[in-house]
């Protein structure tokens, strides 16, 4: 196997585990790490406002570790320990404030 094929493996694989939510994507433009129930921005910023009511989110569902990804192109990545019921209040959170 020649550098190009693993090269081309290596993505494929990297993109698999970034849509499986595995690993957040690497162009992102907000990154929110989520560990002990709190919030931890490692990229990009966030209002108060918004911090706040993810925060609530995040109480409210017991989500305790994880993160939050948005691209620059407004798509929003999730860990897959965040719930599909917590992923809509969230994007509606990140996209409207």
């Amino acid at each position: 196997m020649g550098w190009a094929e693993i090269a081309l493996v290596t993505f494929a694989l990297a993109w698999v585990l970034m849509r499986l939510g595995v690993v957040p994507p690497p162009h992102a433009a907000l990154l929110i790490w989520i560990h002990g129930g709190q919030l931890y921005i490692s990229r990009g910023r966030l209002r108060p406002q918004a911090r706040e009511f993810l925060a609530e989110i995040l109480r409210e569902t017991g989500i305790s570790s994880g993160f939050i990804a948005m691209t620059p192109a407004k798509w929003v990545a999730f860990s897959p320990n965040i719930p599909a019921s917590a992923r809509q209040r969230i994007r509606n959170v990140l996209l409207n404030l």
